[in-house]
């Protein structure tokens, strides 16, 4: 059986889970209510890094606050792959993506 390949980042406005038609709602995956908080808690501390009235006056992570996020994402998407290894296979792209979003 093939499984669904879903990509695993952090955008801001609340998505982690990436699919090939876009964003996916992780509150609609099979997964425990534990990993959905554990996700929400995640989402939230990424998108309080911008200032969304004024974008360009953003308060953007250190590079120490950027690796604790980063190594947050890593055992977040670990406990996705093991909670929907039998349907789904994840690529974590925390770090690769996350840089872009600081060019």
């Amino acid at each position: 059986m093939n499984k669904q390949q879903l990509r695993f980042f952090c955008d801001y406005g609340g998505c982690c889970l990436w699919g090939s038609d876009g964003g996916i709602n992780h509150q609609t995956l099979p997964i425990s209510n534990a990993l959905k908080d554990e996700i929400e808690t995640l989402l939230i501390e990424f998108d309080s890094q911008i200032n969304w009235s004024c974008p360009l006056s953003s308060n953007w992570w250190t590079p120490e606050q950027d690796a604790d996020f980063n190594q947050k994402s890593h055992l977040v998407c670990e406990k996705l792959q093991l909670e929907l290894a039998s349907n789904y296979e994840i690529r974590d792209l925390t770090e690769l993506v996350f840089k872009e979003h600081k060019l």
